[in-house]
C-alpha cells in the first residue's frame, strides 16, 4: 500500500478534512473532534461543496472518523434528512464510519433511513481504523 498523500487539510472549530490519494485513489476524511450540532453543520457544509465539486460518475469514497463521541442524533437526523431531500440523486458512494461501538446499532438505523441506493455504508469500531480504509479503498 503506498503512503497516503496529503492534498489538503482544513482545521475548523469542531472538524478536520483531509484530501487523500492512496494508490491513485482520491478519498476523503473526516474526523469529529467534538460530538456537537455544530460538527453536523460543518460536516454537511463541507459535503456540500466536495458535492458540487465532483465529476459525473466520480465514486465519493469518505471516512468519517467520529470516535470522539456520538453526534446529537436528533439533530443530526433533522440535517441528514434536509440534506438528502436537496440532493435525491446522489452519484456513487462508500462511506467508512468509524464509531465507538455502544452506538452502532443505533447509527447504523439512523444511516438505513438517509442513505439512498447509490451509496454503500459500513460500520467500524475506532481499532479497525486500518480495515476500514482497505474497505473504502476495495474495488
Amino acid at each position: 500500500m503506498n503512503t497516503p498523500i496529503e492534498h489538503k487539510t482544513d482545521q475548523v472549530t469542531h472538524l478536520s478534512y483531509t484530501l487523500r490519494t492512496e494508490a491513485a485513489t482520491t478519498w476523503h476524511e473526516f474526523v469529529f473532534h467534538k460530538p456537537s450540532r455544530q460538527v453536523v453543520d460543518e460536516w454537511l457544509a463541507q459535503l456540500e461543496i466536495l458535492r458540487a465539486a465532483r465529476q459525473p460518475g466520480e465514486p465519493f469514497l469518505m471516512l468519517v472518523d467520529s470516535t470522539v463521541g456520538i453526534v446529537p442524533l436528533t439533530y443530526a437526523f433533522q440535517r441528514g434528512r434536509s440534506f438528502a431531500d436537496r440532493f435525491p440523486q446522489r452519484q456513487s458512494s462508500r462511506i467508512a464510519l468509524l464509531i465507538d461501538n455502544t452506538f452502532i446499532s443505533i447509527v447504523n438505523s439512523f444511516i438505513q433511513m438517509l442513505r439512498s441506493s447509490t451509496e454503500i455504508v459500513r460500520l467500524f469500531r475506532p481499532d479497525q481504523r486500518e480495515e476500514a480504509i482497505a474497505w473504502l479503498l476495495a474495488e
